[in-house]
């Protein structure tokens, strides 16, 4: 059975609903890993949002892990100089 988790939109409180999580190879998870000691919170709902999608592509299966991380960081560094 694939596993999945529950999708809520917290921008606007929107139920979304289940979502399947994919496989990941060992090397997209261990990426993952390691991004996440370098995240800080920001209260900051652009900059969320950039994560949000991003993630959203690379749980779809849409982009891997590398490409997922390219697109927030060229994203943000170009929301957060504006």
């Amino acid at each position: 059975e694939t596993p999945h988790f529950i999708t809520w939109n917290y921008y606007d409180g929107n139920w979304i609903g289940w979502q399947d999580i994919p496989s990941t190879t060992q090397e997209e998870t261990d990426f993952l890993q390691e991004i996440s000691l370098h995240l800080y919170l920001y209260d900051n709902k652009d900059l969320l949002q950039i994560i949000e999608e991003e993630a959203d592509m690379f749980f779809n299966g849409d982009i891997d892990a590398k490409e997922a991380a390219k697109r927030i960081q060229n994203r943000a560094s170009l929301m957060l100089a504006e």
